[in-house]
């Protein structure tokens, strides 16, 4: 409402304040139909003012004006000379106000000379027909005079000042030719003594706006909803006023306001804008007395449409003919420094960058710096290295490498370097990563470059396909193994496909090489390994003809190809579809609707033709096809596909709004998970226009548990565009039979002996189902690696890499250090149109995120057979993003930003040191030692955000700061160049979160807080986004309907929600746990073991024996000891499960030691003889019995050598028993026996024929469903007894009246509860004499009847002081889904039923 209010603040400033002009009126004849007047010059004040902030939470912005003397002369009846003259301009940047405007000094740099240079426009009728400027001027000057152009022309043809008109016209504009809406007001009207004319333009009308958009590193798909499709508005608005003396008019001034508005998420957030104000304001008309010379090296430009001086490189005609050299990373400027002493300046800014960041990765410093903490980031980096030149690059490549092997710090600087090479995507960088590839030996910088860089690359082009054509011959270097050689390959065709996208490189024949290299693998072997890569390859070039071969394969044309080599063409259509999509759907179609096609093959074809936007005929088709469907896994992934997409909510869904309606055709059915399916969860925050997705395809052979195929698919989405970031293709072809048939026993020996065994596995060809085992790794849409075995490959597959683990892990324990940090994502967009003053703007988004490894390793061993390991790691997260808008002034070499900041860091530091022996290969006692982290370098976790307006130099270099600042300084000396959004440092506070710390541990820091946060974060509104976040709403948990499944994807959207939700304010959160530096005496170490007594015939039990050691020290030296033994038995004959465990904390807090007992009983009533059974000798029914106790020594005992399994149990601090029993309740006993509904009619009809039982287990999926229903016992009866001394029951009062709220309006009037009701019967007898001034005794009773649609609950409580409360028919149904009790499963484990559900089991 701010930018709203101030606008109109602006309009009632500009247009009201000059109803008349001091100078001489003109008059002039109509019928002359132009705006000015030939003979006369026009002299008007001129000043521009544009700003670039925001209104959240309080507004900010930077702002450039521009005033000086605006002479128009009419040199002819139809040719005006225009003159800027007496330049000025001021600077601003803070706090903004609307009324008053703040004040600026203004300042005449000797820049703006260019804007004085003259020019004449040519009209007709009063509309602009050419422009005449000088052509040796700079680029940024004629348009800004475009820019003025624009304004000074008039429809008079149309325009009549005398009535009240509205008209469409179309104006030639800086923004290309565009449509203009006209309202004419006459004097009458105005009731100002003017006329009015007022233009408006939406420029997203304009047909051709001169724009430029780059995708940095990753390519991203628009797909909007009503909420984020206009995301950026873009508008004028220009009032002439006129004043009118009979048939004359003369123009008293023209006020222009002009904006391009940004919402970075959706427009329920906030917005982000760039504003343009210009003001001309008549001064005097006179005879011209001193004419304006016309422009020099004058050239006729026939539109106004703004120019942008970096090429198209996007158009096949326009190229990089120095690929050595360096473009610009603006497309409004056209060249960067290339003195050498400049490149020096950006070199050495360049190292000292990465050295920062480098150091930033191995301390804990930035977490205690706002600055640094967003600062240090890997896209600092991008823009220096974007900004060298080839040789300065390789000077650079030469520095870091030579110093890797010094430190850790230094090896971090060689992969950050590298990382940021690869990044940065510019001609100079690829040709030196050419160079270092064809170079090197170390396989890792090989990996690290050839998988990221062909992606990045920001303006390919043909040459430089060339040039990086010879990356090619890695293929022939010794020491890359095959999986590395398939890399460089797809790298490859991936490479070709963007540096021939233009013109197909028909000059150089470089697309037709690749395309023949590819499909020779497909015609020179009959090898499927080397198949898939040839159609991989073709896949990943994606141009021209090379999706022929692939084509033809996908219709079956060739039977000669394996099956796994069609599957892979079939998915490597997807650019094919995406130019041609009928001449694809019209050839796939019948390969669908042909059953005579084996089912993998036509699942396939559907999957793929699902994600290709198929129209609603065709489903329709699809549907009444099922009717009549022989292959069992068909009809179940069209339904499961059909299902998930009806369900989703995520915004790139292709179908969603029709397959609802689809699916009502489909034959009844359930979805099978023992056939093929797709599965997907996901959610989609539509308020702040975030989302996730995670895909899954299971192909499934309907005889087997293992799926033949996997594919994973992981899909994020933000503020209309989605990323399809990471996939995987796993194929298991014919791993079942291997399974089955090769059954090993454990190896006992060395790596040499267990390669050995391996390489001789002599596996059986089955000739039904071949052993194919594939392994497709997807990046961005583009495969990148590619592992494939089959019967003959598959033993030196696995020698391979059983040696490279070896090695690796020998690397790892060799004793050094080893620093690893590697770009886990990076992307970005950048996207430039001008404003209509001739002023180019940028928006841009950028996120990268970034892991790193730091760990230094030791192990030794004795004879013994102890091991003895030190280990000092620290691993990290880091994730930054960061999106705005930039007015850029040319002019004077500065722009204007305004930016969202988010930055989110992890930093986990380990140092412990672990002793284990070994007894026959199985762990038999380990000791380790964990140090509690320092002060210094803390455990610590952290999350902020904020936004910046900023005055900076127009260079991507980092140079020019002082300059720009100092310009600043002379405009508004309290100014600073780079001011954080905020309402004052007063707001923004730190506090801490309630959080129960950890009493154990002495002089320790572990908390939680806020940080230099100013939103509003009190309890109700942080319960309320929890509540939203974790509801149903916007989340597609598919056939995944599990409470976990939706907590997952509430955790998801919690975490996304830190980072990514659209808020304005400035806010951080940090949790860390260290030791504390100012505390006298401080918990420092954790000293643990932990001894495992496997189960003997003797004694069928586990036993498990730890102990925890807490060292303090400081002022005070002590110990304290945390023991724990547990016991495990379990009688798989007789279904009984006990457990009992026994742990002590010795000298813990205050010198006070405590016991805690836990007994658990467990009996399941089952007749193993019938697993499917529920009646009878098999109903299903479960007691269970939980007994704790909880009790506290007298001081002094025990003492510190005591163990645990020595020390009685106590309960003199809290005993609680809880018993229970479930069984079937009447509902499912009822369902059982009527068998009217599936599946229980249908395990009817299955016992009733002549195939049951048959060979599997179960013998049909109804009948296992029908046990699963019926075992899942929804009647339970649970009694709790509880003696608690009341100092602690006071610390969960509150948990319980908040459960007393919810259920009180079940409450039963205690005189209405009579004696002889079934809970109150024999209820006291039992009850122990305990003493009523420590302790508080009571008993809970529930019942529960969990059915399906209305679950419901019975509870009486009852205390000592004779207080009973009774809940009646509680419903249950009102609580959040993962808070309803659940059915117990008597036979089948909740992870049985995770494993049934994706098809598992079977």
């Amino acid at each position: 409402m701010g930018l709203i209010r101030g606008t109109v603040i602006l309009l009632f400033l500009t247009i009201g304040l000059h109803a008349s002009s001091g100078g001489r009126i003109f008059k002039r004849e109509a019928a002359s139909r132009q705006l000015f007047a030939a003979g006369d010059e026009y002299k008007f004040n001129y000043e521009v003012m544009i700003t670039t902030g925001t209104e959240v939470p309080i507004s900010h912005a930077a702002s450039y004006r521009l005033k000086g003397v605006l002479r128009v002369q009419g040199t002819t009846q139809n040719v005006v000379t225009v003159k800027l003259e007496d330049l000025g301009i001021g600077l601003f940047n803070g706090q903004w106000s609307y009324f008053p405007v703040p004040s600026v000094n203004y300042i005449s740099p000797e820049e703006l000379n260019a804007l004085s240079e003259p020019f004449q426009i040519v009209s007709e009728n009063g509309k602009f027909k050419t422009l005449m400027m000088n052509d040796q001027e700079p680029e940024w000057a004629s348009n800004m005079k475009r820019g003025l152009a624009t304004y000074l022309q008039m429809n008079m043809e149309r325009v009549s000042p005398q009535r009240l008109m509205f008209f469409r016209d179309e104006e030639s504009t800086t923004m290309g030719i565009c449509p203009t809406m006209y309202e004419v007001m006459p004097v009458t009207a105005t009731g100002m003594g003017l006329a009015r004319v007022s233009k408006f333009r939406n420029h997203a009308d304009c047909p051709d706006v001169p724009s430029r958009i780059r995708h940095e590193s990753r390519t991203y798909y628009r797909c909007n909803d009503d909420r984020t499709r206009d995301i950026m508005n873009s508008t004028s608005y220009a009032i002439y006023d006129l004043s009118v003396q009979d048939t004359s008019i003369t123009v008293q001034k023209i006020t222009v306001l002009s904006s391009i508005l940004y919402w970075p998420f959706t427009q329920n957030g906030p917005f982000l804008y760039s504003w343009y104000n210009m003001t001309i304001a008549l001064d005097n008309v006179a005879p011209i007395t001193s004419p304006i010379l016309p422009p020099e090296n004058a050239i006729d430009h026939e539109d106004l449409t703004y120019v942008f001086e970096q090429s198209d490189y996007t158009d096949p005609e326009e190229d990089i003919s120095d690929l050595k050299g360096v473009e610009p990373l603006f497309f409004h400027q056209t060249s960067v420094e290339s003195h050498p002493e400049v490149l020096d300046q950006i070199m050495e800014k360049c190292h000292q960058t990465i050295s920062s960041l480098a150091k930033s990765m191995l301390t804990a410093d930035v977490f205690n710096d706002i600055n640094d903490f967003h600062g240090q980031t890997p896209m600092a980096i991008t823009p220096l290295i974007s900004s060298l030149d080839y040789d300065y690059l390789t000077r650079c490549y030469a520095h870091f490498s030579q110093r890797a092997g010094n430190s850790e710090q230094e090896n971090l600087e060689l992969q950050i370097f590298l990382d940021g090479l690869a990044n940065s995507g510019t001609p100079p960088s690829s040709l030196v990563i050419r160079d270092i590839l064809k170079s090197t030996d170390d396989i890792s910088i090989i990996v690290r470059l050839i998988s990221s860089f062909p992606i990045a690359i920001r303006h390919p082009s043909e040459a430089l396909g060339n040039e990086l054509d010879s990356i090619f011959e890695l293929t022939a270097k010794p020491n890359l193994d095959q999986r590395q050689k398939r890399l460089v390959e797809l790298a490859m065709a991936t490479l070709i496909s963007r540096s021939c996208k233009k013109n197909l490189c028909t000059e150089s024949g470089l697309l037709e090489k690749y395309i023949n290299y590819f499909e020779a693998k497909l015609a020179g072997t009959n090898e499927f390994e080397e198949q898939v890569v040839g159609v991989l390859g073709l896949g990943n070039i994606g141009m021209g003809r090379a999706l022929e071969k692939p084509f033809e394969i996908a219709q079956g044309l060739h039977p000669e190809y394996a099956n796994a080599v069609r599957i892979q063409a079939i998915w490597s259509l997807r650019p094919l579809i995406l130019e041609q999509r009928d001449r694809v759907m019209t050839s796939l179609l019948p390969v669908f609707f042909n059953r005579s096609e084996t089912c993998e093959t036509r699942t396939s074809v559907f999957s793929f033709l699902m994600g290709s936007r198929p129209d609603e005929r065709v489903l329709h088709e699809i549907a009444y096809f099922m009717w009549s469907e022989t292959c069992p896994q068909t009809p179940n992934i069209v339904r499961s596909t059909l299902t998930l997409m009806s369900k989703t909510e995520y915004p790139c869904n292709p179908v969603g709004s029709y397959a609802r309606t689809v699916l009502k055709y489909l034959p009844p059915g359930l979805i099978d998970p023992l056939k093929t399916a797709s599965y997907a969860l996901d959610y989609y925050d539509k308020n702040n226009g975030f989302g996730r997705m995670t895909f899954v395809t299971l192909q499934k052979t309907g005889s087997s548990v293992l799926p033949r195929s996997i594919y994973v698919g992981l899909n994020s989405y933000i503020g209309g565009f989605s990323n399809s970031f990471f996939g995987f293709y796993l194929r298991l072809q014919g791993v079942e039979q291997l399974i089955e048939t090769k059954k090993t026993e454990s190896i006992d020996g060395s790596v040499d002996k267990v390669i050995e065994i391996l390489s001789k596995i002599d596996i059986e060809e089955r000739p039904i189902t071949p052993l194919c085992i594939e392994l497709v790794i997807i990046n961005s849409g583009k495969a990148v690696q590619y592992i494939a075995a089959d019967e003959t490959t598959l033993g030196s597959r696995i020698r391979s890499m059983v040696i490279a683990l070896h090695e690796a892990k020998k690397k790892f324990e060799s004793g050094g250090a080893i620093s690893i940090q590697h770009p886990a994502f990076t992307g970005g967009i950048r996207y430039q149109q001008p404003l209509e003053i001739g002023t180019p703007v940028s928006i841009f988004a950028n996120i990268a995120s970034v892991t790193a490894l730091n760990s230094n390793i030791t192990r030794t061993s004795n004879a013994a057979g102890a091991t003895q390991t030190e280990e000092d790691i620290v691993s990290q997260v880091n994730v930054f993003a960061t999106t705005g808008i930039t007015n850029h002034i040319p002019a004077i070499n500065t722009m204007l930003t305004v930016s969202k900041h988010r930055t989110s860091r992890v930093r986990i530091p380990v140092h412990k040191s672990t002793s284990s022996r070994t007894a026959q290969n199985r762990p038999d006692s380990l000791l380790f030692t964990l140090n509690i982290p320092e002060a210094y370098n803390p455990l610590v976790a952290m999350v902020h955000a904020t936004t910046e307006v900023s005055v900076r130099p127009d260079v991507t270099n980092g140079l020019g700061e002082g300059e720009v600042e100092t310009k600043l300084k002379q405009s508004c000396p309290a100014c600073t160049t780079k001011k954080t959004v905020t309402r004052g440092d007063s707001f923004r506070q730190e506090r801490d979160l309630s959080l129960p710390s950890p009493k154990l541990l002495r002089g320790v820091v572990a908390k939680v807080k806020y940080v230099d946060c100013e939103r509003d974060h009190s309890k109700a509104s942080v319960l309320k986004k929890l509540s939203s976040y974790f509801s149903d709403v916007g989340k597609n948990t598919g056939v995944f309907s599990t409470s976990l499944a939706k907590l997952s994807l509430g955790l998801d959207q919690t975490l996304d929600s830190l980072f990514v939700a659209p808020y304005g304010e400035t806010c951080g959160m940090k949790a860390i746990f260290s030791q504390d530096a100012d505390a006298p005496t401080r918990s420092t170490k954790v000293i643990a073991s932990i001894i495992k007594k496997p189960a003997s015939r003797s004694q069928p039990q586990i036993e498990i024996g730890s102990s925890l050691i807490l060292k303090h020290e400081g002022t005070e030296q002590s110990e304290t000891k945390l023991d724990l033994r547990m016991i495990l038995k379990d009688n798989p004959q007789t279904k009984h499960q006990q457990i009992n465990i026994k742990g002590a904390v010795i000298n813990g807090p205050g010198g006070q030691s405590g016991i805690m007992c836990l007994d658990f009983d467990n009996r399941v009533r089952a007749d193993s003889s019938d697993p499917l059974g529920f009646s009878g000798q098999s109903e299903p029914m479960i007691n269970q019995t939980i007994v704790l106790k909880i009790g506290k020594f007298p001081a002094g005992e025990p003492n510190r050598q005591s163990s645990v399994q020595d020390l009685v149990c106590l309960d003199n601090h809290a005993e609680i028993t809880f018993t229970g029993d479930a069984q079937r309740s009447e509902q499912q006993i009822q369902e059982a026996e009527a068998a009217t509904s599936w599946p229980y009619n249908q395990c009817q009809a299955d016992k009733a024929s002549n195939l049951w039982p048959g060979t599997f287990i179960p013998p049909t999926r109804a009948c296992e469903l029908a046990m699963v229903e019926q075992t899942q016992l929804r009647s339970a009866n649970l009694s709790l007894c509880y003696k608690v001394v009341k100092s602690a029951k006071r610390r969960w009062a509150a948990l319980t009246h908040l459960g007393a709220s919810f259920i009180s309006p079940y409450l039963i009037d205690s005189e209405s509860d009579s004696s002889d009701h079934p809970h109150n019967v024999g209820r006291h007898g039992h009850r122990n004499s305990v003493d009523t001034a420590l302790f508080t005794t009571g008993e809970v009773e529930i019942s529960l009847d969990l059915q399906k649609n209305s679950p419901r609950m019975e509870l009486h409580y009852s205390r000592n002081n004779g207080e009973e409360q009774h809940f009646h028919d509680v419903d249950l149904s009102l609580l959040p889904s993962y808070l309803v009790p659940k059915p117990s499963p008597e036979r089948t484990s909740p992870l049985e039923g995770i494993k049934r559900i994706a098809g598992l089991t079977g």
